[in-house]
């Protein structure tokens, strides 16, 4: 009997435990605003925007009122104005979703990776193209996802015991189809090359030396528009070198995110689908980044990419780019290119994130 008496009490201590918020409140929101303005809010309102609720923070900034604009669910900043109510000035508004396309869209049948992938997935008005890269034995950085060319070329053997003349060699595309035979593995120069100024780049950095990732995309003239992913020991070197690029760690859990955003200030946070939550995506959102989400494998499904956007998430990772742009643009929540008024990726530039008052 005391046995079950304790099951119970147990039990019941666990049900009526505060569960998450699943709201922004306004102290929450307030700060927020300090990470975009770095001021103090000296005032509030509530206002809907697109059909939902939002906080409207007012901040004071150089003799300038700013409101910054934040939803009430899911804690993006939606928009920035400033100036007289009658005059508003509008600073930034959150575009849309940006939909990357895997390895150039591994739904869409191109050969992974390859510059015909790169160039399928600017045709479809994809965002971003996600590439991974690795180095040669005689250091040439390339597009190849594993560590050895067997699964994507007629080759055989590890990247890096490869040079790239031997590389050059083999046949990318015939595995694939007929109709892409002959298509060479891509230099990371070559791709971006082809990407500049079409889409944004998506480095998933492999292996290899970062000093010479960062050398090639300055090389090219992409580092504004380029986003990196990689281990946290190559983050920060990348950070240093290049301020420019977009990092997009990785987290698995509340904890990590906290702990990555406070370590890199990274303008971005990369959840891959287990770690997809209402939760964690309203935390990134408060701490000022932005939720860079995957459906990827047997999580790539619509219904999947649907309840993602419902929950917040700024960009969408996926290998049928060509589906989640449509089902987007059905939803109103499509990146729109009109609504990027500020031209910067993230709402602060390329700036560093960092909390101003505390």
């Amino acid at each position: 009997m005391t046995r079950y008496l304790l099951i119970f009490v147990t039990l019941l201590g666990f049900y009526q435990q505060p569960v998450a918020a699943s709201e922004v409140t306004l102290l929450q929101a307030f700060h927020v605003a300090e990470i975009y303005t770095a001021n103090s809010p000296s005032g509030h309102d509530t206002d809907t925007y697109n059909g939902d609720p939002h906080y409207v923070i007012e901040v004071p900034v150089d003799n300038e009122m700013k409101r910054v604009w934040i939803h009430r669910t899911h804690g993006r900043v939606s928009k920035i104005e400033s100036g007289p109510v009658e005059a508003t000035n509008l600073e930034y508004q959150w575009p849309g979703i940006r939909v990357v396309a895997h390895r150039g869209g591994v739904g869409l049948d191109v050969p992974e990776n390859t510059l015909p992938a790169i160039q399928r997935a600017i045709d479809i008005g994809a965002q971003l193209v996600e590439i991974d890269i690795r180095e040669t034995r005689d250091g040439h950085l390339i597009l190849m996802h594993d560590t050895t060319v067997d699964r994507t070329t007629d080759g055989s053997g590890r990247v890096e015991e490869l040079t790239l003349e031997e590389i050059k060699a083999l046949d990318a595309g015939g595995w694939h189809s007929g109709r892409y035979r002959g298509t060479e593995v891509p230099t990371l120069q070559e791709a971006l090359a082809l990407m500049k100024g079409k889409i944004s780049p998506d480095l998933d950095f492999k292996d290899g030396d970062v000093e010479k990732l960062v050398a090639v995309v300055n090389s090219v003239g992409v580092a504004g528009e380029s986003y990196y992913h990689g281990s946290i020991e190559n983050s920060r070197k990348l950070n240093d070198l290049q301020p420019d690029i977009f990092l997009r760690p990785s987290v698995s859990h509340s904890v990590d995110i906290h702990q990555t955003v406070r370590s890199l200030w990274p303008p971005l946070i990369n959840l891959n689908w287990h770690a997809v939550t209402d939760e964690n995506i309203r935390l990134i959102h408060l701490l000022g980044a932005q939720a860079f989400v995957n459906t990827l494998s047997t999580a790539d499904t619509l219904l999947n990419v649907e309840l993602a956007a419902e929950a917040g998430a700024d960009y969408i990772q996926t290998d049928y780019p060509d589906k989640v742009i449509a089902l987007l643009r059905e939803k109103g929540l499509m990146y729109d290119e009109s609504k990027d008024v500020s031209g910067r990726i993230h709402p602060l530039g390329n700036e560093r994130l960092s909390y101003p008052l505390r």
